[in-house]
């Protein structure tokens, strides 16, 4: 028999468990499945990989054949071990080219990544069945503090903390696009939310956390903002050898995974 509390905290059936990756913070030739095998060995069952844009589409309506199979290896490797493969069809970075002519903010960018979009999505046919189009794009409009650049580079974001009258033009001129071609994008946006739930008395502590969290903005990898030096993931790197090595929080999330929330 389960406890009320038990029962209360499994989640519906068919709720997915998993982790997620980004292209551009861990991908190499990603020539094995062994991440993939990580994560099913754990109790996970969904993995999210991103589709690098300009690696399938290096120039405009370009398509890379060799490229897009690679991801769909990437998908057959998820269902070879149980797991959901989730595709991320923007994960931050965009090609040059798009950045050139005005990324986000020209009226052709959403015919362009529809366009992107729908390749990919024919190309992986029923082996996905899962897609983000794109990832928190909320954090970019944070960091540049609304209207100044797409996807922001460190120095663009030090120029807004400065309160740079200059820095769209700027970027745009970077990436040999016309001055005021860069605004940020108004989309809708899928989130990584964090509930937290105070015990009696720490709801003080609670409203801090809150605060300190959200007014700042399956494997430790390249951070955004801060390289190699973050090693927070579910799988630690060696970054010499490239040997992973499981930490106790991917077996708790795996056992947590298993018994759909139980141990929650």
């Amino acid at each position: 028999m389960t406890s009320p509390r038990t029962a209360a905290t499994v989640f519906p059936g068919g709720f997915l468990w998993g982790a997620a990756t980004a292209a551009h913070q861990i991908e190499g030739n990603n020539t094995h499945g062994e991440d993939i095998a990580l994560l099913a060995g754990a109790g996970l069952d969904t993995y999210r990989f991103s589709v690098e844009w300009v690696r399938i589409e290096s120039e405009p309506g370009v398509f890379s054949r060799a490229e897009l199979d690679h991801y769909l290896r990437m998908a057959a490797t998820c269902r070879d071990a149980g797991v959901t493969p989730v595709v991320t069809l923007n994960h931050f970075p965009v090609a040059a080219w798009f950045a050139r002519d005005g990324a986000w903010g020209s009226p052709d960018a959403p015919a362009v990544f529809a366009r992107c979009c729908g390749t990919v999505a024919a190309h992986f046919g029923d082996a996905v069945t899962w897609h983000c189009t794109l990832n928190e794009p909320n954090l970019g409009a944070l960091m540049t503090m609304g209207d100044t650049v797409p996807t922001a580079a460190m120095e663009d974001i030090g120029a807004v903390a400065r309160v740079s009258p200059n820095v769209k033009d700027d970027f745009a001129r970077r990436v040999g696009g016309a001055p005021g071609t860069a605004p940020s994008a108004k989309v809708g946006w899928t989130l990584a939310l964090i509930d937290f739930q105070a015990a009696e008395g720490g709801e003080e502590i609670v409203d801090h956390v809150r605060e300190a969290g959200g007014s700042q903005f399956l494997l430790d990898n390249f951070e955004w903002h801060s390289g190699y030096a973050m090693t927070f993931g579910l799988i630690a790197v060696d970054r010499t050898t490239f040997e992973r090595t499981p930490k106790p929080s991917l077996a708790r999330l795996g056992g947590i995974a298993r018994g759909n929330g139980a141990e929650v």
